[in-house]
């Protein structure tokens, strides 16, 4: 079946696809007549109101109304494209088509060819646990309380204690070592030999919340090895394990548990807690929380031992008072137990007691920090982490509502907090600059002289512009804008530290061109910066634009790929300095990196939306 091109495959799943198969996935649906109906799976109710026709639902309830790919974006939360995917592999079709060219649809062939070796080793998993050589395995299984049942529909497998079984038997089915090496699937031993990179270890499958393998994870029966749990290399940052088999339970109870290991979810499902998620030992991201945001109302945090008690605690709570709608708690557990030895000591009837006596996060938090304490050292708690994090805070409600908790667990009254917020002890944060004092200096004797303005490049100079006059921090994405500016991109003297100080006064949710002083900036005694600013503000008007942030975002590409360029100039250099002196990073490596620099130019050429 050829189809070729994004209004060809929607026309196509529309029509094909059965919405009375997809809804029935999420609630029970009941025939009244002729006509189909359910309780509607987007708002709470007992009398069905939610009606499904051949091609439309319409819930006369709330008034949710669409097809099949609304249906999904809503359930799901994924985007359009991704939607399409996700239903064109349900009706076996092929949806490359969908990317925007020939770079991606490499990109996409690629990692179907990669799913496909995952799935073969899934299967290679599996079938070596229910052989003769995976018995102690399947007995670690049973022993950790899991049923036959559980046993397979969650997927446990067995990686043999073997150098090279799984790499043998892929290569066998076509795959090169190279191509299972990128998957973290085998380990390159030199001389065109490979090994496998998982060995004696119970498996468990790793999926994204479309149900596709994107990695594993291993738990060791060996007593000798060095690492009791090993992962494929992926960014946990952007997954919590077990989403895929959560979500609907989740968004039926509107509650979600996040907990520390996969192992941990898996257990908590088996008892019955299926709205379980892990974040698999990495921190609990503010991208984490964005997957359940419009899943769950309540997140409960239940980690090992005293996780929220450390410094990165205050952080995990500004990241959640970001997440709109959603309540989180810390379901804190006795010293010593994890989610596994706590129900089995305890039964998950006591589990669900520790949740409904949950704090909030933010109470938890600080008054964890107050309690960990010793007294005559809470002063010092307050000046160095309690208030410069209060300060941090740019929502001023959230301030308040901060003050108001520290001042009740703290005992001090928020007039004397308030005061501590405007004590000069107390400054505000500046942006810091990538390069230690030292390095600067030495970069500046260096450069005695300044760049000019009018030797940079236009591009520079309208960003540098739109950036002076942008008004608000909505036009901005800060944090690309922050790594561009600072990481990717080389700036000369003078101009490194005018991007800083602009970055100073957007980070604030000030536009720089309203500093009281609008023709000078504190850290840039330059007299080149300082003419480039008189010159922006006698051209104003060459700044006025109706879409500033799209404008500011183009130009940042034009920034992004000069910044590509010169790095691919610099590797090109660096192949030839190897072939006339040995050493350094190997010619093959320095080639993917610019082979990566290039799909990443060529990404930029692409329009933006």
């Amino acid at each position: 079946m050829n189809l070729n091109s994004l209004d060809e495959i929607k026309h196509y799943i529309i029509q094909n696809f059965k919405l009375e198969d997809l809804i029935k996935e999420d609630c029970d649906i009941k025939k009244i007549g002729s006509r189909l109906m359910a309780c509607c799976p987007f708002h709470e109710e007992n009398t069905p109101s939610f009606y499904i026709f051949s091609d439309h639902y319409h819930c006369f309830g709330c008034k949710a109304h669409g097809d099949a790919i609304s249906y999904v974006r809503e359930k799901k939360g994924l985007g359009f494209i991704e939607t399409l995917e996700y239903l064109g592999a349900k009706l076996g079709v092929d949806t490359s088509p969908l990317k925007k060219n020939k770079i991606d649809k490499r990109d996409w062939e690629s990692k179907s060819r990669q799913l496909k070796a995952y799935q073969l080793a899934q299967d290679f998993f599996v079938k070596q646990l229910f052989s003769p050589l995976g018995k102690e395995a399947y007995i670690y299984i049973k022993k950790r309380g899991f049923s036959d049942e559980q046993i397979k529909a969650y997927g446990f497998g067995f990686a043999l204690n073997s150098p090279n079984a799984l790499a043998q038997y892929l290569q066998e089915k076509g795959f090169s070592g190279s191509e299972l090496e990128e998957y973290s699937l085998v380990n390159n031993g030199g001389e065109n030999k490979f090994y496998d990179f998982f060995r004696g270890r119970v498996m468990i499958p790793i999926r994204d919340i479309q149900g596709r393998l994107i990695a594993f994870g291993g738990r060791t029966l060996l007593p000798t090895s060095p690492q009791k749990y090993k992962n494929s290399r992926y960014d946990k940052k952007y997954f919590l394990f077990g989403l895929e088999h959560a979500h609907k339970a989740i968004k039926k109870t509107g509650k979600a548990i996040v907990v520390e290991g996969y192992l941990d979810a898996m257990r908590l499902w088996s008892l019955g807690l299926d709205h379980t998620v892990a974040c698999q030992g990495t921190a609990f991201t503010f991208e984490h929380m964005q997957q359940l945001k419009n899943l769950a109302k309540e997140v409960y945090v239940l980690f090992d031992g005293d996780r929220a008690g450390r410094s990165s605690a205050l952080k995990l709570v500004s990241d959640s008072q970001r997440v709109e709608g959603v309540s989180f708690y810390f379901t804190e557990l006795p010293d010593g137990e994890d989610p596994d030895s706590y129900t089995g000591k305890n039964g998950v009837e006591k589990l669900g007691e520790l949740f409904e006596k949950s704090p909030a996060l933010i109470e938890f938090v600080i008054k964890d920090k107050f309690a960990t304490t010793p007294e005559q050292r809470t002063p010092e708690l307050l000046k160095n982490e309690i208030l410069p994090w209060i300060k941090s805070t740019k929502d001023p409600l959230e301030r308040a509502y901060f003050l108001k908790k520290v001042s009740e667990l703290s005992g001090l009254d928020e007039a004397t907090l308030k005061s501590g917020l405007l004590a000069n002890q107390l400054p505000e944060k500046k942006y810091e600059r990538e390069l230690p004092q030292k390095i600067e200096v030495e970069v500046k004797k260096e450069r005695r002289e300044s760049v000019p303005f009018k030797q940079l490049p236009q591009y520079v100079k309208d960003l540098f512009g739109h950036l002076y006059f942008a008004e608000l921090r909505d036009e901005l994405d800060l944090k690309h804008l922050k790594i561009l500016l600072t990481k990717q991109i080389h700036l000369e003297y003078p101009w490194f530290s005018l991007a800083e100080e602009l970055l100073f006064y957007l980070e604030k949710g000030e536009g720089p061109c309203f500093k009281e002083d609008p023709y000078t900036f504190p850290s840039v005694n330059d007299p080149e910066a300082q003419a480039f600013v008189f010159y922006l503000r006698e051209n104003k008007g060459a700044f006025k634009c109706e879409n500033r942030a799209h404008l500011i975002q183009k130009l940042m590409r034009e920034h992004e790929k000069a910044g590509l360029q010169t790095q691919i100039f610099s590797l090109r250099g660096e192949i030839k300095r190897q072939s006339e002196n040995s050493g350094g990073k190997c010619e093959r490596q320095l080639l993917l990196e610019i082979t990566e620099l290039y799909r990443r130019l060529t990404k930029l050429q692409l329009p933006l939306p």
